[in-house]
């Protein structure tokens, strides 16, 4: 009986021994089937992140690109409304200025005009009482008489009769008063004419016949001279009433000029502040996007280390899983073959071993089959 105990112990220590390295080599492979799936699942997932990352870069670029554009487009568009503003303020204010010296110089015209038609106006009255005294005083006469009248008066006298003045200058001149004149006047005359017939007798000249001189000179004007001056005075009325015209054509002219600059500049000053909001826009967009593009470009790069981390770790296992998986069922084969040996069992055949690994998936199954094995840690955890 002692012989066949130690028998029993010695192949129940065998069996233990084999029983623990057959689960350990389903454990492992196990493990590898997990690491396998893990791999792959992780692999397809990083390359899907890394290629939307690719495309979130592509558009951004091409974004930021096409937001650059229209920045640079705005940028001159600003550049031009700035520049028309700007010619447009310069063009109002020489417009202004010529518009104050034209004005200025039509005022100093026609202040000069004004006076010079003052001037006219009284050497025309002397040489109308120079001329036509008559005419003067009927028109000073007339002017007093309108001016009592409009202040409420009125001459009370009246002028004396002609023929009560004759009578009255009958009485006080002698009769012969006329006649005495009229001789004096006569003599005199022919006393003069004596001495310029007896002067010219003496220089050896034929006397001439001298013409009686009027006795009373009368003062006609030719109308020369009161022609010229009432034509200057005409034409120069029409150059002021020209210049007034033309005075008011341009002030209408630069009144529309300056309502049009006005109503184009608060355009171009609105479509430039307009233009301005697009800008700053503009720029914090370009800002964020490469922000984004900086950011996504990091994330893209370090995914890619992760990615060459992972070939690292899984191409080995995922290109020899088969190989190891098969080396394990070889193993498997050859301990149980050994342990035949011992026990004198029938070893369980290739295909049999094959299945109980198919039938594992997770450590749980493995502490199924291999009760009591040195690795069973507890239920599985979830597989990342």
């Amino acid at each position: 009986m002692g012989v066949h105990g130690a028998v029993d112990s010695s192949e129940k220590l065998v069996g233990e021994m084999i029983n623990g390295m057959v689960a350990v080599l389903h454990d492992e492979d196990v493990g590898d089937e997990h690491k396998r799936a893990w791999c792959v699942n992780e692999t397809e997932i990083a390359y899907k992140i890394k290629a939307e990352k690719e495309d979130k870069i592509e558009k951004l670029t091409t974004t930021i690109a096409e937001e650059e554009d229209m920045l640079a487009t705005t940028l001159a568009e600003i550049k031009a409304l700035t520049e028309k503003i700007a010619a447009l303020d310069k063009m109002v204010h020489e417009a202004t200025e010529q518009r104050k010296a034209e004005h200025q110089e039509f005022v100093d015209a026609f202040a000069t005009s004004a006076t010079a038609l003052r001037l006219i106006d009284k050497a025309v009255k002397r040489l109308e009482k120079f001329y036509s005294p008559e005419k003067q005083a009927k028109e000073k006469e007339a002017v007093k008489a309108a001016a009592l009248a409009k202040a409420g008066l009125s001459l009370s006298q009246k002028r004396p009769d002609a023929a009560l003045v004759q009578k009255l200058a009958n009485k006080m001149l002698p009769a012969d008063f006329d006649a005495l004149l009229q001789t004096h006047e006569a003599k005199r005359s022919e006393t003069s004419a004596m001495t310029r017939f007896t002067n010219e007798l003496r220089n050896g000249v034929d006397p001439i016949v001298i013409p009686e001189t009027p006795k009373t000179y009368e003062k006609k004007e030719s109308g020369g001279v009161m022609g010229l001056i009432n034509e200057f005075k005409t034409d120069l009325k029409t150059d002021m009433t020209e210049s007034e015209t033309s005075e008011k054509f341009q002030a209408k002219d630069y009144v529309r000029v300056m309502e049009d600059a006005h109503a184009t500049r608060s355009t171009d000053t609105k479509t430039l502040h307009h233009k301005e909001e697009v800008k700053a826009s503009l720029d914090q967009q370009i800002a964020d996007n490469k922000q984004k593009l900086a950011l996504t470009e990091e994330e893209l790069h370090n995914l890619e280390l992760y990615i060459v981390q992972l070939h690292t770790e899984c191409d080995f296992l995922v290109r020899n899983f088969e190989a190891r998986h098969e080396g394990r069922v070889d193993e498997e084969t050859g301990l149980e073959a050994a342990e035949t040996i011992v026990t004198e069992n029938e070893p369980p055949s290739h295909k049999d071993i094959e299945k109980r690994y198919e039938e594992e998936h997770t450590d749980d199954d493995v502490d199924h089959h291999f009760p009591g094995s040195p690795i069973d840690d507890g239920p599985d955890k979830p597989v990342f």
